[in-house]
């Protein structure tokens, strides 16, 4: 069952189903992650707590949507998951989980460049990664993004608060960390908005654990035998 919790500027939804882990999914643009994807069936199934937040500045949350604000949505996510309790919308009584259990960072498609740049201890797994907007400008068939941007204007008004010119000024100038961290990466063999390019750029500059699964460019490709070995360091760079 999901739960509504509004923490800060930020709704999260919240499945509270055991005692393996918890887990931050950092979702792509257009995307709401719910009960229906199959990411959160298998994941619950395998005993998880999940905590998708929406951005600041997108659906339910507070603001105006921009890179830095992605950010601090996840800082906001993890500053409550930290608190191993919240209070709930519906019966508006208190939740609780264990904050002793391990943290992971899931971060698809556009999803993963706030986590990557995240200043935090916790494992990172990028799917599907964007990382770098010098790949997303619309040459060799790979996606324009700034044209998918604008698109959210006009086709999710008030779902996407956002200035075009003013986010796609802040990815192209960004400021990459030094040590990507914990980190691992999952490229899908059969993505089509991911190019290999982009991969190699950050398999270079960070010399993460790297993973090619068989999946296009969705987080519900991922099978349970792959989510148990990526959530268990189960794998060979």
């Amino acid at each position: 069952m999901e739960l509504r919790i509004k923490y800060k500027d930020i709704l999260i939804g919240v499945w509270l189903n055991g005692n393996m882990g918890n887990i931050v999914i950092s979702p792509g643009l257009p995307q709401y992650i719910d009960k229906h994807h199959l990411i959160i069936k298998r994941l619950s199934g395998m005993g998880y707590n999940i905590f998708t937040p929406r951005y600041i500045g997108s659906w339910e949350s507070d603001g105006n949507f921009s890179l830095k604000n992605c950010i601090r949505t996840l800082d906001q996510t993890l500053e409550m998951v930290g608190l191993g309790r919240a209070v709930e919308s519906y019966n508006v009584s208190e939740v609780i989980w264990s904050n002793s259990l391990p943290t992971y960072l899931i971060g698809f498609s556009f999803g993963a460049l706030p986590v990557l740049l995240l200043k935090t201890e916790t494992k990172k797994i990028l799917v599907c990664p964007f990382v770098n907007m010098e790949y997303h400008r619309g040459i060799n068939g790979v996606e324009d993004l700034e044209r998918t941007l604008q698109f959210l204007s006009r086709g999710y008004t008030n779902v996407y608060r956002l200035d075009v010119a003013k986010i796609i000024k802040e990815l192209s100038d960004i400021k990459y960390p030094e040590s990507g961290g914990n980190l691992t990466v999952v490229a899908g063999i059969q993505d089509k908005v991911i190019s290999t390019e982009e991969i190699v750029f950050i398999t270079k500059k960070y010399s993460p654990t790297t993973i090619m699964l068989q999946i296009g460019h969705s987080l519900n490709d991922i099978q349970e035998s792959d989510l148990e070995s990526l959530l268990n360091c189960k794998v060979n760079k």
